[in-house]
């Protein structure tokens, strides 16, 4: 870059933006993760369009996928849904989801969204092309401090935040 050409100071402002992007949502992992080993989360629900909101959540996923040359595709039921959801909820349980999958899944490999309508429940599945993970850890998934295949910096609370988040929200995963 060239001094003076504002590309190399743009690109130092995008990181740093990310970086506290990244420290907020710990953060927040944090404080949800509090609120439920406490009791007090609640449910705030409020019409919106799940398939839009779900296709933001990913959006946001893009660039961390394209870095990694990963191929990564939402496959929506519709364009648009709209039905009752608690925004926050959602929002962590989708992002922890994509989020680990584009994390595990090695360059060059593939992260698949579906997002379908059973009766009147939205599925969400997230398949990638990673390692997986052994039947032995998978019992323990799902619980606080697990990391499921290696440890990538993560605290190991995000999948037990969204497990317990999908319960409130009268879900599973």
């Amino acid at each position: 870059d060239k001094i003076g050409d504002g590309t190399s100071s743009k690109k130092s402002i995008q990181t740093a933006q990310r970086g506290v992007r990244r420290l907020s949502q710990l953060v927040n992992q944090l404080m949800e993760f509090r609120k439920i080993n406490t009791g007090n989360l609640r449910l705030q629900v409020e019409p919106g369009d799940i398939v839009g909101f779900i296709r933001d959540i990913y959006q946001d996923f893009w660039n961390a996928a394209q870095q990694k040359e990963l191929s990564i595709t939402l496959t929506p039921f519709a364009k648009s849904f709209d039905m009752v959801f608690d925004r926050h909820i959602i929002d962590t349980v989708v992002y922890n989801l994509i989020s680990n999958s584009v994390k595990y899944t090695p360059q060059g490999g593939t992260v698949l969204i579906k997002l379908n309508l059973d009766d009147e429940n939205i599925r969400l599945m997230v398949e990638d092309s990673g390692p997986g993970i052994d039947a032995e850890r998978e019992q323990q998934l799902f619980q606080p401090f697990m990391h499921g295949y290696a440890s990538q910096g993560g605290m190991g609370i995000g999948l037990y935040t969204a497990y317990k988040m999908a319960l409130a929200h009268k879900g599973s995963l």
